[in-house]
């Protein structure tokens, strides 16, 4: 009789517990895609602050890029969708050309690659 009621709730925990492997591969491909595009990122803009320094937009290089966890982090929350105004927006207004080479392929292959397949 108690089976009977939780029956559904079995269902879904069986559920839950067979999505835990394809998180994880997408969590792990998610984790490579990121930390790859940030070793480009702390090179290109972490280690050239005077270049990519914005100071009408207070946006700083050092602060988002300057070390690889850091560099890591702005970038998981651009694959995210979060704060893209705020990391992203300032310094693709000025140097949208060399910078697009890396976020546009890394935009695609987080937001619209693994996370469209985890979702």
């Amino acid at each position: 009789r108690l089976l009977r009621v939780f029956k559904q709730l079995f269902v879904i925990v069986q559920g839950l517990i067979a999505a835990v492997k394809p998180v994880f591969w997408a969590m792990l491909m998610l984790t490579i895609i990121v930390y790859a595009a940030a070793i480009v990122a702390v090179r290109v803009i972490g280690q050239s602050p005077e270049r990519y320094a914005n100071t009408t937009t207070g946006f700083d290089p050092v602060e988002m890029y300057g070390t690889l966890p850091r560099a890591m982090y702005t970038l998981f929350t651009l694959a995210m969708g979060d704060d893209i105004m705020g990391s992203l927006f300032p310094i693709m207004m000025h140097h949208w050309e060399l910078l697009f080479l890396l976020y546009a392929p890394f935009m695609m292959m987080t937001t619209f690659g693994v996370m469209n397949v985890v979702a």
